[in-house]
């Protein structure tokens, strides 16, 4: 009840259902392990890189991976952790999905679960990773209201008929699903997971809202 709207992709799922109301679902994703190559994949065949890492999720019997905190990922792990005996040790955290899966690639966690679709791309900055594990049928995706909030819902749900038709709607997809931006923006001063800015101007920024 502290807020109305959760303007962020979310798998639909019975579990998140007991908790809010979904939107319409406006694309679909599918759960994927990210995990790391060998530190010399670049060297080695194929099928040794698929030696040694987890290509089915029974595999992860007796791994520690980590989630976001009250995510989808994290029931579908303890869903496969109850079909594994509970030998899965599922850790949640308070980092993003897209921290987690940086710090699979710099080795600092073993794990994490990703959309598929946001794992792709983080693969062009971080080719050290695989993602080829599924760990989900493929799900819709929505936004979500507070629950009973039957006006505010079909409120948005008109709103994403309307706009997942539009010209800006393909443009924002395309921005960030299917642009192949170069990897040298991991190295960037300005790429906030590493380096927590954005611009050059952080400070001025924070210093001169306070008093707009």
């Amino acid at each position: 009840g502290e807020a109305d709207l959760i303007a962020q992709n979310l798998m639909v799922t019975p579990y998140g259902n007991s908790f809010v109301d979904y939107t319409a679902s406006h694309m679909r994703a599918y759960q994927v392990l990210v995990q790391r190559k060998p530190d010399n994949w670049r060297n080695l065949p194929e099928k040794d890189i698929q030696a040694s890492l987890v290509t089915r999720p029974e595999e992860l019997k007796g791994k520690t991976v980590y989630v976001m905190r009250g995510s989808a990922y994290a029931e579908r792990l303890r869903y496969l952790s109850a079909a594994m005996g509970g030998s899965l040790n599922v850790i949640e955290v308070d980092e993003s999905m897209e921290e987690l899966i940086y710090l699979v690639s710099v080795g600092e966690i073993p794990y994490t679960v990703s959309d598929n679709n946001i794992a792709e791309v983080n693969m062009r900055y971080f080719p050290n990773l695989d993602i080829r594990t599924p760990l989900s049928r493929k799900l819709d995706m929505a936004w979500a209201v507070r629950k009973g909030s039957t006006t505010l819902l079909q409120g948005v749900n008109t709103w994403m008929a309307d706009f997942t038709r539009t010209r800006k709607y393909r443009e924002l997809v395309a921005r960030y699903f299917d642009n192949n931006r170069s990897a040298d923006i991991v190295e960037s001063d300005f790429y906030a997971i590493n380096t927590g800015k954005i611009s050059p101007y952080d400070n001025y920024i924070r210093k001169y809202s306070e008093k707009l």
